[in-house]
């Protein structure tokens, strides 16, 4: 785990945990997108404008600043840029596999033969031309692959229900463009960073989950790192292995510590004699996560009070909700 300071619009920096998976969430999208904004224009071919010029210095990384090719980036910013890289774009995904593949399969013997034929019609033609029209030669240039590649090319997807990409399950088209950016990574390995924004927006929460295990997945197995973002209660990938990477961002911004250390923070902190099981804390704290830092209103006493003693730490707020033990109610309306 790095950290990652990434410069805001008031100028200050903003400390970011930052893992192969860093997922971002909180309830203020504006300061999210800002941050998202930043990261993607600072790792991207982006052309600072003259009020720009200062971000080009936005992004530390453990404390130094890296340069614009230390990650090639994928800015997913919806579901439209989904199906923009599923489709034969001059940028997208799908080209870029396509035109790795093409190579691999001996493509340029098949385009010298393609061109040898068509330099021989050609030929046969200018025969003609010459003997019925004098003075008038007819040429023509060789196929390279990206010429080849740059002819009309028709997506079509072999589904039972549809052919049409539009028509697919939103979790469908992120699990094909996943499994596009293994395949293409594998063929040609770079260190990758894609940047999945509000992606609760469109697929629900078991999706959600299936989608995240696919990205762990991928990271395990490359250079690729991610950056997701949500706002939804109960979205969230919250295991020893990816808390670390988790940060809220909310009028403060929340660096999740390791599980243990929060939850025996926790425990101590708590009003009546507490231990949570494992699984118990981590339901609880999905609950909550996306409100810390924020004044709310929670559905159990339990998430209050874990939701307080966490925001006393980062000096906000709550509002009580019939708590079930004096103890915790006086906890929860206590400053």
């Amino acid at each position: 785990m790095k950290q990652l300071k990434v410069k805001e619009k008031d100028g200050s920096y903003v400390n970011l945990q930052f893992d192969k998976i860093t997922q971002l969430f909180g309830l203020n999208g504006e300061r999210k997108d800002f941050i998202l904004d930043t990261i993607a224009k600072h790792f991207s071919k982006h052309r600072y404008n003259e009020d720009e010029t200062i971000q080009s210095e936005s992004v530390k990384l453990a404390g130094e600043e890296v340069g614009r090719s230390y990650f090639e980036t994928q800015y997913i910013y919806d579901i439209l840029d989904i199906e923009a890289n599923l489709s034969f774009t001059k940028t997208s995904l799908l080209r870029e596999f396509v035109t790795i593949e093409a190579e691999q399969i001996a493509i340029i013997d098949i385009l010298e033969q393609m061109n040898r034929s068509v330099q021989s019609l050609m030929d046969n033609l200018n025969i003609v031309m010459q003997k019925k029209i004098d003075s008038i030669f007819l040429s023509t240039d060789d196929y390279t692959i990206d010429e080849f590649l740059k002819k009309k090319i028709t997506i079509d997807i072999e589904n039972n229900e549809h052919s049409c990409m539009k028509y697919l399950d939103n979790s469908k088209k992120l699990e094909m463009f996943l499994n596009l950016l293994e395949e293409a990574n594998h063929l040609m390995p770079k260190k990758r960073l894609i940047i999945l924004r509000n992606i609760d927006m469109y697929i629900n929460q078991y999706e959600y989950l299936e989608i995240m295990l696919k990205i762990k997945e991928i990271t395990d197995a490359s250079d690729c790192w991610f950056i997701v973002t949500t706002s939804k209660i109960g979205y969230g990938l919250i295991t020893d292995e990816t808390i670390e990477g988790i940060n809220v961002i909310n009028d403060s911004v929340f660096n999740v510590p390791s599980l243990d250390v929060l939850k025996e923070f926790i425990e101590s902190k708590y009003p009546v004699d507490k231990t949570f099981e494992a699984n118990e804390f981590i339901e609880e704290l999905t609950e909550i996560i996306q409100q810390i830092g924020q004044r709310t209103k929670l559905k159990s006493t339990c998430s209050q009070v874990l939701l307080k003693t966490i925001n006393i730490a980062e000096y906000c707020e709550v509002i009580a909700s019939k708590p079930s033990n004096s103890l915790e109610l006086a906890y929860i309306q206590s400053h």
